[in-house]
Parts: C-alpha cells; structure tokens; sequence
C-alpha cells in the first residue's frame, strides 16, 4: 500500500525538503478541505515572494509557484510547515541566527546548513534594517487593523457578505486577499522575530551554563497578551450568567437554543445584562474559532455554541479557578524562573 495523499497536497519542494506538523496542526488540525488548502497555497507563493521580495537578500531564496509547497504546505491533507524553508529565510536576516535553528531542529546533525543562505554581509545587514522596520511597526498596523475590523462589525459587513450569492462571494474573497497577504506576512514577520529572540536568549542562558530549555517557561506567563484575553472575558460573561437566577439557569440546564433565543430577546433585565455583555464579547472575540485559520470553520460571531458552553462550564469556577487566577499564578512562576536563569548568570 502507498503513502496515504489526497488529491489537494501540495508538490514536494526540490530545494527545501524538511516538513513538520507542529504548530500547523495545532492552528488546524485533521485533514483540510480542498479550498483551504489550495488557499493556504495560493497565499504561501504570493505572501512569501512578496515578503522576500522586500529584503535586499531575499532573492536568494526560491519561492516556488503552485502546487508546490514553500512553508506551508498540505502532506496527507494536512497542515504541514517547512524547516528548511524556514532557516533558508532566516539566514536572509541573519545567518547566525539560523545556523543555531537549524542546530535546535536537527540535534545531532549539521545536515540543515545546507538551507543556509550565503549573501553578501551588506545584502544581510540592509535586510536586518528593513526586518527591524517591519517588526517596530507591526503592533501599530495590527491595532489599526483591528479597530477597522471592529468598525465592520459595527456597520454588519461580516452579516452582508454571508448573504452573498456565490458569485458576488468569491468576488469579495478575492477584494480581500492583497489586505489578507499583508496581515499574513506580518505574522511571519512577528514570528520569526520571536523565534530569533528566543533563540538569542537561550544562546545567552547556555553560555552562562544554564539550561536553555528554560527559554519555554520565560516566554510563558507574559501577562496581558492577545491571546489570553477571550479566556479572561469568559470568566467575566460567567460571572454576569451566575449573578441572575434566570440566566444561570437555562445557562446550566444546557439548552443552547433556548439561551441564542433569550439573548436575541431578553424576557427580564437579568437576561438583558447578560445579553448587553455577550454582545460586547461576540464583538470583541467573535471572530475567534477553534483552528480559527480555516475560512471553511465558523466562528463564535456565527455560531456561539462554544462560548456559551464555556460560559456554562466557567460559571463553575470558584475565583482560584479563573484564567486570572492561572494567569497570575504562571506570571509568578515565571518570575521565579528568571530570578533563577539571573542567579545562574550572575
């Protein structure tokens, strides 16, 4: 019997040939549907060539076109993400930087170096130039971008383009695309920025005799980061459900329809407050969705059965139990991990 493929994997990459699941797989998992995955395709050969483009080194990496994959790619109808691609744009920025990723990728083996890039020094430090522009400006156009975001919800565009007839919709798909590309790339940009640091501090730690695997707990606990911020609403939405005898109680008897049909017509004012904050939170956080990164998956806005379920389960929680209980708890632990890495490089 053969390797197991679907009719929508990519083509294998000639120059760049070391796929991994982790990470893909988290965002989404199991196997994808064919136009998420010819997307997923489309945007790595237009994102990734527009994004190398933009360094003076750039053009030493080769961004091919379609069915091949570049760093996303689809490996048994699943998500799968490139290394070698990886460190070969990496080494564009800084080739030291990447010589110690490929070293973490391939423990034991010099083989990755091959993916390195050899530009000339002044290709590479104009390129670092135009990495660190990009990254300082990132958190600004990603809050630019949210708050238009938020104006759309205000103005219902997400509700007038699911009512689009097909033609029309695929039109507005493609109108989005170039705003899309750009936010794509400038995840790349962030993460690779991340992955950098990360890979710079524990260069630091190992070299005053630490354990550079401690790098895992100093990037955990941060605090007040995007990502925790649903949980933490959550928490709050449960707090209001618990607070009203009547919401708590169609809440807890776990009827979904009966709670989407009080929220779209409150019958007393416990029911309208919790209505007032769900609105707030759909609003805010509507747009998440479990393995969110697939157009083909609706999100909380479209079908809400997930928050209300997590409001049902929260409402359990005692204040020691809360996201900002665990979130604070992790903070400290945290902080004691770096009191500790100081200690061992003092």
């Amino acid at each position: 019997m053969g390797a197991f493929r679907t009719d929508w994997d990519t083509a294998a990459n000639p120059r760049y040939d070391v796929w991994t699941t982790t990470n893909g797989g988290e965002v989404i998992p199991g196997v994808l549907s064919p136009f998420t995955a010819t997307m997923y395709n489309q945007f790595d050969a237009r994102g990734l060539r527009d994004l190398m483009n933009a360094y003076p080194s750039g053009n030493l990496v080769k961004v091919y076109p379609p069915p091949v994959g570049n760093f996303f790619g689809i490996t048994a109808g699943r998500l799968t993400l490139n290394v070698g691609f990886s460190v070969a744009a990496m080494s564009c920025i800084d080739p030291d930087i990447a010589t110690a990723m490929a070293g973490q990728f391939f423990q034991g083996s010099d083989d990755a170096l091959r993916y390195i890039v050899r530009a000339p020094a002044d290709k590479v430090a104009q390129a670092m130039v135009v990495a660190t522009t990009q990254r300082e400006a990132a958190e600004a156009q990603s809050r630019t971008d949210q708050e238009e975001f938020y104006s759309d919800q205000l103005q219902g565009v997400a509700a007038h383009d699911r009512a689009l007839p097909p033609k029309q919709a695929w039109k507005r798909f493609q109108d989005l695309v170039p705003s899309t590309l750009e936010v794509f790339n400038r995840h790349l940009v962030v993460s690779t920025a991340a992955g950098e640091m990360s890979v710079r501090l524990a260069g630091v730690i190992a070299a005053g005799g630490g354990d550079p695997n401690a790098i895992i707990g100093l990037c955990s606990g941060l605090g007040d980061v995007e990502s925790s911020k649903p949980a933490l609403k959550l928490y709050d939405l449960a707090l209001v459900a618990r607070k009203h005898a009547a919401v708590r109680k169609v809440v807890e008897s776990g009827d979904t329809a009966a709670v989407i049909a009080a929220l779209a017509d409150p019958p007393d004012r416990g029911w309208e407050a919790f209505a007032d904050e769900f609105d707030e939170f759909i609003h805010r956080y509507g747009f998440r969705v479990q393995g969110e990164a697939d157009p083909m998956v609706a999100d909380w806005g479209e079908n809400p059965t997930f928050v209300i379920s997590q409001v049902k389960s929260m409402m359990a929680l005692k204040p020691a139990e809360s996201p900002a209980a665990h979130q604070k708890a992790a903070a400290g632990a945290r902080v004691k991990l770096e009191k500790s890495v100081r200690a061992t490089l003092a």
